[in-house]
């Protein structure tokens, strides 16, 4: 179920650590100024955009995973065009434990 209530969000907020997917490195977007605005109240953001290798003086992501049932070759196609790798369709813990457990 979602999160609605204001208790519920306010716990949700308390939680100093998340995830912007779709991250902008162009001012003025939505997609820049709020993960911005979380750095600068500080939060621990991890910023998700496959161009940028940096924004607000933290690494961009080196790659891009699509967990298992999840996928698109439009983002995929663009992941590697940037130079960074994208794996579409596999399980990331099936995948480590398989390879690396």
């Amino acid at each position: 179920m979602p999160v609605e209530s204001d208790e519920e969000l306010r716990e949700a907020l308390g939680g100093r650590r998340v995830a912007v997917v779709g991250a902008s490195t162009t001012e003025g977007k939505a997609a820049h100024e709020i993960p911005k605005y979380l750095v600068e109240h500080g939060y621990d953001v991890v910023l998700v955009n496959p161009y940028a290798d940096e924004m607000f003086d933290r690494d961009g992501v080196a790659m891009v995973w699509h967990q298992l049932g999840i996928t698109n070759d439009g983002t995929g196609k663009r992941v590697e065009e940037s130079g960074r790798k994208f794996v579409q369709d596999h399980c990331m813990k099936v995948e480590h434990d398989r390879l690396l457990g």
